[in-house]
């Protein structure tokens, strides 16, 4: 067709291309790079440098394999949602966590609901506070319909609004205010989300079986717990986690028998062992007793999947026995944004597999497009690739969204080390504030830039430390100093030891110059790679 006769169909922006393909701009710009995505560049500087036409774009989505159609993976083009932080209208901070818990509850009870995509928490929770009209939102989550409201609460009593919104018009399809007790506050979840479900016009199926998993205790007080668990638990920091993994305690110990409180403490006792440290090994087991009774109490729990397949390649590097549970875990729920992501990360990109890595990562991406997480992911994926332009690009993406993502700054750092930036390097990483994420970067780009100074009271402290979790960040600066049979012996002690980094041995460009020798062919056979 000439250019001519397309040029009313013509899309003029990448957001218009996204908006038209119903994702986010990160996901159609990664189209373009690993599926052949058709846009086009101007060669005018006073234009637009992207645009793409609708008749060629929908013969390439046509056309586009999709993989997991078959096995009920839903596309961008089917009924979606997203549903956004309510506003706590109580004006306490204690209300914020009912309030934040309501919020992730709906979007739980919706996940499971089939043949509906739902936004996940990450990217719902990154419109926190703002003001944004919720048909831009939508459009740019690249979902069908919003859910907003606020909540209220004075002493046992709460006021709920809800509405659901069409993105297309901005309509209406329903709005109500509830008011209740607050030991009542199930059954409006319950209610709120059949109101959901109902005003989506009948397309979905099987949703009243499936809105029925992983049910709470019906009381108050663990309930109120186990979300103070869960607000404690989505700051993904070291302390944060020991502070959530004690309030999912006192909820078992209030309310024993509740499989999601199980799930949550194990996936808790899982991220505490990945940060190491002397309790590493207690922490794993913790997080698998805890798993697999969840799994006991509820059989269709997929995150309780997902934590043994975590610690099954995270901790004893089984990963046939990994690959097993996040398959179970996904196909419990296939919109399981972080299910893909951990899949992708831990157990294909460490095994080498990384077009099937890219191909999860990407479902992430659909997922939780706002997600600094997922961003940060594309930085490791195009790394392992020697792309490092392109992780510089990701990278920074991910600290747009959070400025100190610290494994954004890591592969970041890590990237402008191997291109020879070693400023660049060393101001990113000196922005990392965990040791076990970068201090042996950091020492490799000050040795490159000249401060050899500062290189050699880095590699000091770390060996005054003496501690088992940095031994990975002391064979990187043991090689950037070029003792080579030095770094190996601390590369397996950090895979003893199992450090933050240890498992992408087989892929992370860093280790490159010492693939030909047979001792580093020996950690990583030791590792079962």
């Amino acid at each position: 067709m000439a250019v001519a006769a397309q040029t009313d169909e013509r899309l003029g922006s990448w957001k218009e291309i996204a908006a038209f393909l119903k994702v986010s701009v990160r996901t159609a710009q990664r189209w373009e790079q690993t599926e052949n995505l058709p846009a086009r560049r101007h060669h005018h500087k006073d234009e637009a440098s992207v645009y793409a036409y609708r008749t060629e774009l929908e013969q390439w989505w046509n056309s586009r394999p999709q993989p997991l159609l078959h096995s009920g993976h839903l596309s961008t083009r089917t009924p979606s949602i997203v549903v956004l932080p309510f506003v706590n209208l109580g004006g306490k901070s204690t209300d914020e966590v009912l309030t934040d818990g309501l919020t992730e509850e709906l979007i739980t009870a919706l996940a499971q609901v089939q043949g509906l995509k739902v936004v996940a928490r990450t990217s719902s929770f990154h419109f926190k506070g703002k003001t944004e009209d919720v048909r831009l939102i939508g459009r740019q989550l690249g979902v069908r319909t919003v859910l907003e409201g606020s909540v209220r609460r004075q002493g046992k009593r709460m006021r709920i609004t809800a509405q659901l919104l069409d993105v297309e018009d901005g309509c209406h399809l329903w709005a109500r205010r509830f008011d209740c007790r607050l030991e009542d506050v199930f059954e409006l979840q319950d209610e709120i989300t059949r109101q959901t479900v109902a005003a989506l016009e009948g397309r979905l199926v099987c949703a009243g079986e499936k809105m029925q998993r992983g049910a709470l205790s019906r009381d108050v007080e663990a309930y109120e717990l186990y979300l103070r668990g869960r607000y404690h638990w989505n700051k993904r920091l070291p302390h944060e986690l020991e502070i959530a993994a004690d309030f999912f305690e006192a909820a078992v110990v209030r309310s024993p028998g509740i499989a999601r409180v199980h799930a949550a403490l194990a996936d808790c006792c899982a991220m505490m062992a990945a940060f190491g440290g002397g309790a590493a090994e207690k922490q794993a087991r913790r997080a698998s007793s805890e798993a697999e009774l969840a799994l006991h109490l509820d059989a269709r729990l997929g995150e309780a999947h997902v934590t043994l397949g975590f610690i099954r390649a995270y901790h004893h590097y089984d990963w046939a026995g990994a690959e097993h549970h996040f398959r179970k875990g996904l196909a419990l729920n296939r919109d399981d944004a972080r299910a893909h992501l951990f899949y992708a990360g831990i157990v294909l990109a460490p095994t080498s597999r990384l077009r099937e890595a890219d191909f999860h990562q990407q479902l992430a991406a659909e997922l939780d497009p706002m997600s600094p997480v997922v961003a940060g992911g594309f930085g490791a994926d195009w790394m392992f690739q020697r792309q490092y332009d392109s992780a510089i690009s990701a990278c920074r993406q991910a600290l747009d969204l959070e400025p100190t993502y610290p494994w954004a700054l890591r592969w970041l750092g890590e990237a402008y080390l191997l291109k020879g930036m070693y400023k660049q390097a060393a101001d990113t990483l000196e922005r990392i504030e965990t040791p076990v994420f970068g201090c042996g970067l950091l020492g490799g780009s000050y040795l490159g830039a000249g401060y050899r100074d500062k290189a050699n009271q880095m590699m000091e402290d770390l060996e005054n430390r003496a501690s088992p979790g940095l031994a990975l960040q002391i064979a990187i600066l043991k090689l950037a100093f070029g003792h080579e049979e030095a770094a190996i012996e601390s590369l397996d002690q950090a895979r003893v030891s199992r450090n933050v980094g240890i498992h992408w041995l087989n892929v992370d460009p860093i280790w490159d110059p010492l693939r030909p020798r047979a001792e580093f062919q020996g950690v990583l056979r030791r590792m079962n790679l």
